[in-house]
């Protein structure tokens, strides 16, 4: 076991001076895990996975247990915003979510938090993680970004088109709106509420970002929703930090970053690490970036992924830098060559 240092994650998104490269990876707890397939096979429903505080507990704990990480996400889903606002959401395997849609400006205005048992089981699952983490790893929350979550509500499931959402913004941008105000408000009392029960890092997920930027809505659909939801989780709390993943958006998280008051900014794999580190500087001009592997390359292993963390490792070797994926990683992925993955980035600290 590598020697241990003390949050090294909080060291380096608090700008102070780190010895230790910070690892964790999104979907770290999952199916590619065969600790977490015998729970699932055991479980009626991934959602009812996602709303048992011991079951989630265990699944946030798993990785930590097998891995020498940084940092433990709580196992949960963006979708359960949608299923507090009374909507239906079904996990179907091998095909993603569907989500009872919403179709035009009256059914928004309808849409009220009502269902808060879909929400608390998080808090109590994160305060349970809490107690039983090593006391070295960060503890991270998140959210869905208002505007992703738009995207399944006015789609249905997840399409890489969103075609029904397109259209839905541009016959009714006020009902679009509106429904970006409500999800403001609810990420935001999730998110604080995450932070008030042990969460010491969030990270915001606006994993469909490019379709607003493609249809030049970045600003209105995304930069503004998230800038009023960071306003309102430093109003609330203290001693929190702030990553956003804006997924896909090219050279547009020139202008994402430059807006928002955030403490990092995570790279999808497309993004060019030294375009990035010269061009994307944050509103408080502290630079931390997270990133940027491709899944794709940690499923193959081998002498291509050394090769790329040594790469990645190096691009970003000037800067605070958080080491992540592009994505989350695949149900394909060898747990071996994550164990890999952390020994070379280990070994270039020595």
């Amino acid at each position: 076991m590598y020697e241990k240092r003390s949050s090294s994650l909080i060291d380096t998104i608090s700008n102070k001076n780190k010895k230790r490269i910070p690892i964790w990876l999104m979907r770290q707890a999952g199916r590619y895990l065969p600790e977490y397939r015998k729970i699932r096979d055991k479980e009626e429903s991934f959602l009812s996975m996602c709303l048992n505080p011991k079951l989630a507990s265990e699944i946030t704990l798993q990785p930590l247990r097998r891995y020498d990480l940084d940092a433990a996400i709580v196992f949960s889903d963006i979708l359960t915003i949608p299923l507090a606002l009374g909507k239906k959401v079904e996990f179907k395997e091998n095909i993603g979510p569907e989500i009872e849609i919403v179709r035009n400006k009256k059914e928004v205005e309808k849409l009220e938090f009502k269902r808060r048992e879909f929400l608390e089981p998080v808090y109590e699952t994160l305060e349970i993680v809490k107690r039983k983490k090593p006391k070295e790893c960060a503890l991270i929350g998140f959210a869905g970004a208002p505007f992703t979550l738009a995207a399944y509500m006015t789609q249905g499931s997840s399409e890489r088109n969103f075609a029904k959402c397109v259209s839905f913004f541009n016959k009714e941008e006020s009902g679009f709106l509106l429904l970006l105000d409500k999800l403001v408000d609810l990420t935001a009392l999730h998110l604080i509420n995450q932070i008030k029960s042990g969460a010491e890092v969030i990270q915001i997920f606006d994993s469909h970002a490019k379709i607003a930027a493609e249809n030049n809505k970045l600003r209105d659909f995304c930069i503004n929703p998230v800038e009023k939801i960071i306003e309102r989780v430093r109003k609330e709390t203290k001693n929190s930090y702030i990553i956003c993943f804006p997924r896909n958006i090219g050279k547009n998280y020139i202008e994402y970053a430059a807006n928002l008051e955030l403490n990092c900014i995570s790279l999808d794999q497309n993004v060019d690490r030294r375009w990035a580190v010269e061009n994307i500087k944050p509103k408080n001009q502290i630079r931390c970036y997270q990133g940027n592997l491709d899944p794709k390359i940690l499923v193959k292993g081998g002498k291509r992924m050394q090769k790329e963390i040594k790469r990645i490792l190096k691009d970003f070797a000037d800067v605070n830098h958080i080491f992540n994926l592009g994505h989350g990683v695949l149900k394909e992925t060898a747990p071996e060559n994550i164990t890999e993955l952390i020994k070379i980035i280990r070994d270039q600290e020595k």
